[in-house]
């Protein structure tokens, strides 16, 4: 077509790489280099879409953020791993984080509550303020 994003196909030369929305996508934009802010590698020639709610990903998925966009500034992981999910500061906890999860001011991010508790103040069972239903 004649837009730059109709391409459904890069050409062989300069390491040209591919971008699309996702991968279900037949057409996309042909960029010389590394994959755009928003966009994952996947493979050697392509770039796909991250979630909505990051800014930068390793997937895309919405547990693949590596970064949040600005209106889901709250980024929950594990400590150690380099992924997570972005959420908006509607939250179910009083710190913004949502449930499970306590804000780390530190490492500007949530991380998890000890095991069994529902909102806390650390990773520490003895910083549970409630404790999660168990059946």
């Amino acid at each position: 077509g004649p837009n730059a994003d109709d391409c459904t196909a890069c050409p062989g030369t300069g390491t040209p790489i591919f971008h699309r929305d996702s991968s279900s996508d037949q057409t996309g934009t042909c960029k010389a280099s590394q994959c755009d802010s928003g966009y994952y590698p996947s493979g050697s020639s392509n770039c796909f879409g991250c979630h909505t709610s990051c800014q930068e990903c390793s997937t895309g998925v919405a547990s693949g953020c590596t970064s949040c966009d600005p209106t889901t500034p709250k980024f929950h992981h594990t400590p150690g791993n380099p992924t997570g999910s972005c959420f908006s500061t509607l939250a179910t906890t009083s710190d913004g984080c949502q449930e499970n999860y306590y804000w780390v001011a530190t490492d500007s991010e949530c991380q998890p509550c000890a095991t069994g508790c529902k909102d806390c103040n650390s990773n520490t069972s003895d910083d549970c303020n409630h404790c999660a239903t168990t059946h």
